[in-house]
């Protein structure tokens, strides 16, 4: 009986404080999927695949505020709702390209890579490309809560290659980082962060 008592307590307790505390836990639970790096000049820009417009617009913005003069897109995933919708294929990078273009960069700035499938994949291909093109330095861009995810698969990637890798994130359109829990998109994208969080602790 003494136990079960505690047991209620402890209960009660615990949920007193999650309910006093809640909102600077769920924040502090978003920021940790956050990490990004001083801005500085690099050779080219790196812009994930997927959520093509928020991380179009930022490399655009970051290639026409003078920090690279190369775009470079990786991507070997296909949009199959493009496929469904057009009846035709078009490669995630392709997708990215497109809103960078439309952003105001000339076609002659991007370079789309067709490979990669992943996150891990991705940074593969873009070492093999800085090797071939001789670059020195990159910008990798993605959205916020992709960030933290994205520089430890690039710090280890590109360990010891000389390569210097900046990390920067794009504010998402759907959803306020700092209040993610009041929107269903923020809620969704949370959650399949910190999942593949878990996993490439795992896996890699």
């Amino acid at each position: 009986m003494k136990k079960l008592i505690v047991f209620i307590v402890f209960v009660v307790m615990l949920t007193a404080v999650l309910k006093t505390f809640h909102i600077p836990i769920l924040r502090f639970a978003g920021k940790c999927l956050i990490n990004e790096d001083s801005l500085q000049k690099a050779d080219a820009l790196v812009v994930l695949s997927g959520s093509a417009f928020e991380r179009g617009n930022k490399g655009a913005e970051l290639l026409q505020n003078g920090f690279a003069k190369k775009i470079i897109c990786p991507g070997g995933n296909i949009d199959l709702n493009y496929l469904i919708l057009f009846g035709d294929s078009i490669y995630e990078c392709d997708i990215t390209k497109k809103k960078i273009l439309q952003s105001g960069v000339s076609d002659s700035s991007v370079v789309c890579i067709y490979n990669g499938t992943s996150t891990q994949e991705e940074a593969l291909a873009v070492k093999e490309y800085c090797k071939i093109h001789q670059l020195t330095s990159i910008i990798v861009v993605s959205t916020y809560f992709h960030t933290a995810r994205v520089k430890r698969v690039y710090s280890k990637v590109f360990a010891g290659s000389g390569i210097t890798v900046i990390i920067r994130g794009a504010k998402s359109v759907h959803y306020d980082e700092n209040q993610w829990w009041h929107n269903e998109d923020g809620l969704i994208s949370f959650n399949n962060e910190w999942m593949k969080t878990f996993y490439y602790f795992l896996k890699h």
